[in-house]
């Protein structure tokens, strides 16, 4: 199974996912947790909303 969580640093579950800069996907299963991906998301150009942000793979 895969989740998502967000995060402000990559290390705490912090934020809301509509406002959230960064996502963490994680595999779970047979009792071990693997990263999967990470994605960092910056805001459009000319705006500082990352509700119209666009994302960047910056994991695996």
């Amino acid at each position: 199974m895969r989740v998502a969580v967000v995060s402000s640093d990559g290390k705490v579950i912090n934020q809301h996912f509509g406002k959230a800069s960064r996502f963490l996907i994680f595999e779970i299963g047979d009792g071990k947790t693997e990263l999967v991906v990470e994605k960092k998301r910056y805001p459009a150009p000319g705006s500082s909303l990352f509700h119209s942000g666009c994302f960047e793979k910056i994991g695996k």
